[in-house]
């Protein structure tokens, strides 16, 4: 099988999990192991949210670097 036709396999793979609701919540098996995951949220447009295991949530903004900086929290 040619790498096209492999990635055009794995495309529709994962196009028909995501319509069958079968795809993985990444987020929630970061936050089970004990990382924090990094997202935004419709009711705070325009923020990015950092949240950890514990359920702690902040605000983040990126450096000139691209590193996360807490800049405050969602309440």
């Amino acid at each position: 099988m040619s790498k096209g036709n492999l990635l055009n396999r794995r495309m529709e793979d994962l196009i028909d999990k995501l319509e069958k609701g079968e795809f993985p919540n990444i987020a929630q098996e970061k936050l089970n192991v004990g990382l924090p995951v990094i997202y935004c949220d419709d009711n705070f447009p325009g923020k990015i949210i950092r949240e950890y295991p514990d359920g702690r949530k902040e605000f983040v903004d990126l450096d000139e670097e691209g590193k996360t900086v807490a800049v405050g929290s969602p309440g």
